[in-house]
């Protein structure tokens, strides 16, 4: 983070050009020791003085103070990793006064501020008590309704409008899940297959094959979480829960989608798991839950999202959408979750005298 530091850059700057402090303290019309003490930081230019030295100097005066009000995306992702680290090393309550006044600094920087908006619905699901994870939630809804109103920025909009409706959906505002998503669910224009044709135009094959393999790859995640979603809506319909699971299994066994993302493999375990113990499938549910266990294993921290052989192109892309990293939780915190998603859940208690479950249960407690 950069802080105003007036002193350095006018060292900085009349060391480029050669002057004396007598020299400056000339021009400007104020005695050598006012030039001294603002260079040493025991005083400050007065505001009047501000434009007289951006002028001289031919920089703005922002450039002077040593303020930007954007960041770039690199200090965005420094920002939100140490806000992160800083919900377990310092508690809620210094990270949110932190977060907050970082906010106010940097208030114009709506890339930023939406970032902040994901990194409170993250660790606001968590939050130690019912009322801070309601204030950082609805935190999350009025920084996303700020950047769809005041930052004119297209993609940040969209964003920002899934993102306050993820917020409303965990607040239960249903009507207002639906009235943010309702009418967005158009097809666009499939700028990706264009920008590949563009590229084989130019003769950058490969280009052209890291765009399509990496929109290849998200499309493949995307269905993969939108049938885990589709097959909980047919859990009374055994054919068709059969049915939309097989193919589902299918779509992941093609892909070796458990090697390429355990993480989401390891979550449509989980999930037909549970619909099997609704349906009084208990061996069926503790097939599952052995795929889940097997899964979970083979994670690594911190949990990142990577390529394989056939999707052999697109790390550049999680590192330029900075989108590498999963989860903002520790290393402890998704090993507990794991074994309590098992070991707490009531819908697994007609197992827990099984033999197959209890291993279950020290496996995953082993992690």
């Amino acid at each position: 983070m950069k802080e105003i530091n007036i002193g350095k850059k006018i060292i900085e700057k009349r060391k480029e050009r050669g002057l004396t402090q007598e020299d400056l303290a000339a021009y400007v019309g104020v005695s050598k020791a006012s030039v001294s003490k603002w260079e040493t930081g025991q005083s400050y230019p007065d505001i009047t003085t501000l434009p007289v030295l951006a002028t001289y100097f031919d920089i703005s005066v922002d450039e002077l103070i040593g303020y930007s009000p954007q960041l770039t995306r690199e200090a965005i992702h420094r920002v939100y990793t140490s806000l992160a680290e800083q919900f377990a090393s310092k508690g809620y309550e210094k990270t949110l006064q932190e977060s907050e006044e970082i906010s106010k600094k940097y208030y114009s920087c709506f890339e930023l501020q939406l970032q902040l908006a994901v990194l409170y619905l993250n660790y606001g699901i968590g939050a130690p008590t019912e009322e801070l994870k309601k204030t950082m939630i609805e935190r999350v809804i009025a920084l996303c309704k700020r950047v769809k109103k005041e930052s004119g920025d297209s993609l940040l909009i969209r964003n920002a409008n899934s993102l306050e409706a993820a917020a409303n959906l965990f607040l239960s505002n249903i009507v207002e899940v639906i009235e943010l998503l309702e009418d967005t669910m158009i097809p666009t224009q499939e700028d990706d297959i264009i920008l590949a044709k563009a590229y084989l135009m130019q003769g950058k094959a490969d280009k052209a094959k890291e765009t399509l393999q990496f929109k290849i790859y998200q499309n493949v995640m995307n269905v993969m979480n939108e049938l885990i979603t589709y097959l909980m809506l047919f859990i009374t319909e055994k054919d068709r829960f059969e049915d939309i699971k097989n193919r589902m299994l299918h779509i992941a066994d093609d892909f070796d989608l458990v090697n390429l993302n355990p993480n989401i493999m390891g979550n449509a375990y989980y999930s037909i798991a549970v619909a099997y113990m609704q349906q009084g499938q208990l061996e069926e549910a503790l097939d599952m839950l052995k795929h889940y266990t097997s899964a979970c294993k083979k994670l690594e921290y911190p949990v990142k999202l990577q390529g394989d052989e056939f999707f052999n192109m697109i790390e550049n892309k999680f590192v330029l959408y900075d989108i590498g990293t999963i989860s903002p939780r520790d290393e402890k915190t998704i090993k507990e979750s794991m074994v309590a998603a098992v070991k707490d859940n009531p819908l697994f208690l007609a197992l827990i005298e099984e033999k197959e479950f209890k291993n279950i249960i020290k496996q995953l407690e082993k992690l």
